[in-house]
């Protein structure tokens, strides 16, 4: 299935046409306040003004995205048709990234299905229609996600695994966290999987090539840190977004949702005027003091919160109408009762099965803590669409193998009599 580079680029082209076509019949990118704020940010940059929505938030929001639509802005003006063509453009290539992704787990006929899943899922269409981080942050998670599987030697023997795949991974990571900082973590959850999928190369092999990845992933994030040194006099990797979102999802005020416009975030401060720095870490400070006098509230929150991330149907109230209820059912609910048969499935390949739901499995544990959104789920998605179709391949195999049966059994009667 879609060993042929025509069929291929006929599901690119499909990909993208159907992003495309959304985009204009859905016509409100800045729907969310979310892509309000990185709108105003790319147009500060395009401006002169730097990287920052306002004096008092230079480093809340993460870099790549902003400059990916100053980009834009810069070369076609502020017309946000392009920016969605554009992002329709990388919709159809993180089919392309999952048809690999597949292919180097399992085979090409789970690589074909898989990437025609990614080109005709709902979500993805949905969201390449918005001023948000989704569209280019799972691109980039997924061409992480590729190189990881290749360093690790997914598929081939662990020996000749690729020290070079590791490198470009830690790079394409570190653009992951300057898109969507929560992914700063993810090496750290990672470290115990990729131990156990790589122990066969031996134990000095298997860290130098962790260890070439991580320090990678650094140095693309030294520069964003120094220029944020340079702003705040302190070294900040990521963002300080981090102390608000913790406090947002661990507070009284707190729903397991987003309930940032519950809180009065001025009068946490007691009326005192603090750097950008100071309110980080004031925000993070009572959100672990509320947690550690409330754990019963926290837990409560986090099954919430879980919940919502693995909610088969929109948490949004604008979206929950019964047309969106269905689209999301019957397209998120069969992903995910077909990847949990593919986990029974693939048991016996279980390291291998760790490395590629290592994403799935840190997104979860994320949603524990800070809020519980399918927004926030979107970007694993792919991995368990890779899973499905899997269980899809199998299955189609053997269906061919007993209509071949039954007609080898039918010639063989006849030629009986």
């Amino acid at each position: 299935m879609l060993s042929k580079p025509y069929a291929l680029g006929a599901l690119l082209v499909l990909a993208f046409g159907l992003r495309a076509a959304f985009f204009f019949v859905h016509r409100a990118p800045l729907e969310f306040p979310d892509s309000v704020i990185y709108d105003k940010i790319a147009v500060n940059v395009c401006a002169g003004v730097g990287l920052t929505q306002d004096p008092q938030t230079a480093v809340f929001r993460p870099p790549l995205y902003p400059l990916f639509l100053a980009g834009s802005y810069r070369l076609f003006g502020h017309n946000l048709a392009v920016v969605g063509l554009i992002q329709a453009a990388l919709g159809a290539l993180t089919a392309l990234v999952v048809w690999h992704v597949a292919r180097l787990w399992f085979d090409e006929v789970a690589g074909g299905i898989a990437a025609g899943i990614v080109a005709l899922y709902p979500f993805f269409i949905f969201y390449s229609a918005l001023l948000l981080t989704e569209t280019l942050f799972i691109l980039l998670l997924a061409v992480g996600m590729a190189l990881l599987g290749r360093a690790a030697g997914v598929g081939r023997d662990p020996r000749v695994a690729s020290y070079g795949a590791a490198a470009l991974a830690g790079g394409v990571f570190g653009l992951g966290v300057l898109a969507r900082s929560s992914l700063v973590a993810f090496p750290i959850f990672l470290a115990p999987i990729w131990w156990l999928v790589t122990c066969g190369r031996g134990r000095v092999r298997a860290a130098l090539a962790y260890g070439l990845m991580i320090l990678c992933m650094v140095a693309v994030l030294l520069p964003w840190a120094f220029r944020n040194y340079m702003r705040t006099g302190h070294l900040v990797f990521t963002t300080l977004q981090g102390g608000h979102d913790l406090y947002e999802a661990n507070s009284p005020e707190a729903t397991g949702g987003p309930s940032s416009h519950r809180i009065d975030w001025n009068n946490l401060t007691g009326g005192k005027q603090l750097t950008e720095y100071e309110r980080d870490r004031l925000f993070r400070q009572k959100a672990l003091e509320y947690i550690r006098d409330n754990p019963g509230r926290f837990l409560q929150l986090a099954a919430i919160k879980f919940g919502r991330f693995w909610s088969p149907i929109p948490n949004y109230e604008k979206y929950r109408s019964t047309l969106y209820n269905v689209v999301s059912l019957f397209s998120f609910g069969p992903v995910l009762a077909l990847a949990a048969v593919g986990v029974v499935l693939l048991r016996r390949r279980w390291r291998e099965l760790l490395l590629l739901l290592s994403p799935v499995g840190y997104y979860s544990m994320l949603a524990l803590v800070f809020v519980g959104s399918t927004r926030y789920r979107t970007p694993v998605e792919p991995y368990l669409i890779v899973v499905a179709a899997y269980v899809i391949s199998r299955m189609l195999s053997r269906s061919r193998w007993a209509v071949g049966s039954g007609v080898l059994t039918r010639r063989s009667s006849l030629r009986t009599t």
